[in-house]
């Protein structure tokens, strides 16, 4: 099974680093902003977001297969583009 790349996308929350003090071994990265998630993307096969997502993302997102949103809304999520691209979405209620 192929290991995967968990990304944390949130202009505040310091998420990534939490998960790396649980001793998590796979590999992950952690963005603040839209441009740096959209330069890293690409290298994530789920995506732990709040804020930063666009929809137009998902092109650039070929590995992406769960997107974790961490807030309870998802209305900027566009269903129609996801299920598309066979991405799962999670809310947080």
């Amino acid at each position: 099974m192929a290991e995967l790349t968990i990304g944390f996308a949130h202009a505040a929350y310091r998420l990534g680093d939490e998960f790396l003090t649980r001793g998590q071994p796979m590999p992950s990265f952690e963005v603040r902003n839209s441009a740096e998630l959209e330069q890293r993307v690409a290298e994530a096969d789920v995506l732990v977001v709040s804020g930063l997502w666009r929809n137009e993302l998902a092109e650039r997102a070929p590995k992406l297969r769960l997107i974790q949103s961490i807030s309870a809304g998802t209305d900027q999520f566009s269903r129609a583009v996801l299920r598309e691209r066979g991405v799962k979405l999670a809310s947080r209620p």
